[in-house]
Formats: structure tokens, C-alpha cells, sequence
């Protein structure tokens, strides 16, 4: 219990912090995009770092070397935990922005950092507000900035291994012509899902998969690539249990 104690008094002072840190940012932004996701991405991944160190868990990272480092990509994530957002944040290079659901809008203070970050958020109910969240991280990603999604949709509360894709996100990558890096998380729940709100220092296995590059795929490569990088995925996590 005191590490979700620590966790919270923590966030709280970030919070109240960010009610200068993030007008800092958007006047930064106005002179300078880069330097403000520079700005922006280093305090971010410092914070959930932190986050990370107080949770206590021992994280086994296996192939960090496929992890680009000079382009942009689209991460697809399985979807266990918060952390698995945490991690993604404390271990990617670059700016990176994630595709959320509508209702984390109301999440206020939380809300302005995810919009400084330039996150998405997806209203699941509206088709054609999906069509234009696809447009618009495919953009992002062209501009520089790496998308992660959850292809699953939600966290996965169940007894699978892994929920169905949702095959909208793979067209992300389709339309940004970008590269595809698949990030496999296990026993993420273990930190603070499986017996909340206690904060344990779970042990959990992160594996970055090989880069795909959709850009080069044939047409039925690309109507299969939601079952094909589920099925690596799901090899990846079992191979990890």
C-alpha cells in the first residue's frame, strides 16, 4: 500500500506542477514545434519513469534493438495494464502520442498533457470520427511523431490471452506508409490491476517484435496484417508466460 500511496502524492505534485509546465510548453510551441515536443516528450518520459521506479517492478526487456530510433512508426500494443502505456512512454525514442478513448477527455489536467503530447482520442461509436482519427495519426506519424495504439480496443480483463484486433488500426500504418512495430507485454496487470489499489513489484516481460514495413507489403499481405501481427504477438506472450 505504500507504493500506491507514494504513486499517488506523486502524480498529485505533477499535477499541480503542470499548471505551469504545460502553459510553458504550448508557449514554446508557438515559436518552435520541435522544441516543444522535445520539451514535452523529456517530461513526460521522466515522470512515468518515476511512476515506473516507485512501482518497483522488474521489467526483463527482450529485443529493445528493434526499437527505431531516428523514424516514426506505429506501435501496436497489447493491452493489460496502465503500465503498459508507462512503459511504452519510458522506453520508445522520440515523441510519441497514443490513440485513446473519447471519454479520457473529461480527465482534465491529464487531458491538457495527452493534448500537448499530441495524443488522438477515438470515439468508438462514431465510424466516421474513426476514418479521421486514421487520417489524422497517419499525419502525426508523417510529421514525426510515433503513434502506439491498442488494437484490442480495451484492456484485456479476461482469461485470453489476447482480445481480437481491431483491424482499423492496422490502416494507421497503411496510410502513413510507415513502418509497424509490435510491443508484447506480460503480467503488466500483476503492478497494480490484478489487486488494486495496491502497487506490487511484479515481474513483467516486455518484447519488442522486428520492425514490418507496410509500405513494402503485397494487397493480401495487408488484409491479412491485423491476424498476421496478432499471431506473433500471441506466439511472443505465450513464449514469455
Amino acid at each position: 500500500m505504500i507504493r500506491f500511496i507514494l504513486a499517488v502524492l506523486y502524480v498529485f505534485i505533477v499535477l499541480l506542477l503542470s499548471l505551469v509546465i504545460i502553459p510553458i510548453g504550448l508557449l514554446i510551441g508557438l515559436f518552435s514545434k520541435k522544441a516543444k515536443r522535445a520539451y514535452t516528450q523529456g517530461l513526460v518520459k521522466f515522470y512515468l519513469k518515476t511512476v515506473q521506479v516507485i512501482s518497483g517492478a522488474k521489467i526483463t526487456y527482450k529485443g529493445l534493438e528493434n526499437l527505431p530510433k531516428d523514424e516514426s512508426v506505429l506501435y501496436i500494443l497489447n493491452h493489460r495494464s496502465i503500465f503498459d502505456i508507462i512503459i511504452t512512454n519510458s522506453m520508445t525514442h522520440g515523441p510519441i502520442a497514443f490513440v485513446a478513448k473519447k471519454e479520457m477527455e473529461k480527465l482534465f489536467i491529464f487531458t491538457w498533457w495527452m493534448k500537448l503530447k499530441e495524443c488522438l482520442f477515438l470515439d468508438r461509436k462514431d465510424l466516421r470520427a474513426g476514418m479521421e482519427m486514421i487520417k489524422d495519426a497517419a499525419a502525426r506519424i508523417n510529421d514525426g511523431v510515433s503513434i502506439g495504439i491498442c488494437p484490442e480496443g480495451t484492456r484485456n480483463k479476461s482469461e485470453d490471452d489476447m482480445l481480437e484486433f481491431h483491424k482499423g488500426s492496422f490502416k494507421i500504418a497503411e496510410k502513413a506508409k510507415c513502418k509497424l512495430v509490435p510491443i508484447v507485454f506480460n503480467n503488466t496487470e500483476d503492478i497494480l490491476e490484478a489487486h488494486f489499489p495496491k502497487i506490487k513489484p511484479a515481474k513483467v516481460t516486455v518484447t519488442v517484435l522486428p520492425p514490418i514495413d507496410t509500405a513494402s507489403l503485397s494487397m493480401e499481405e495487408k488484409k491479412a496484417l491485423s491476424d498476421t501481427v496478432r499471431e506473433q504477438m500471441l506466439e511472443a506472450y505465450r513464449a514469455a508466460k
